[in-house]
């Protein structure tokens, strides 16, 4: 037999994480934005930006 435990939350408690992951959205956005940003104005793609700091950890592992 399974024991399934509930967790109940304030109404109160439900609305602070619900500010908070709606900032944290916001946050998200904002930094995707940046991120395409940074890549038009290099002219090169995250993808291979990426790629060359995965080479570099390897490197440094």
């Amino acid at each position: 037999m399974k024991t399934v435990t509930i967790y109940s939350t304030s109404p109160d408690a439900a609305k602070k994480r619900y500010k908070e992951n709606k900032e944290l959205k916001k946050e998200l956005e904002n930094s995707n934005k940046a991120l395409k940003k940074i890549e038009e104005n290099s002219g090169r793609s995250l993808g291979t930006a990426e790629q060359q700091i995965r080479r570099n950890d390897q490197v440094f592992k």
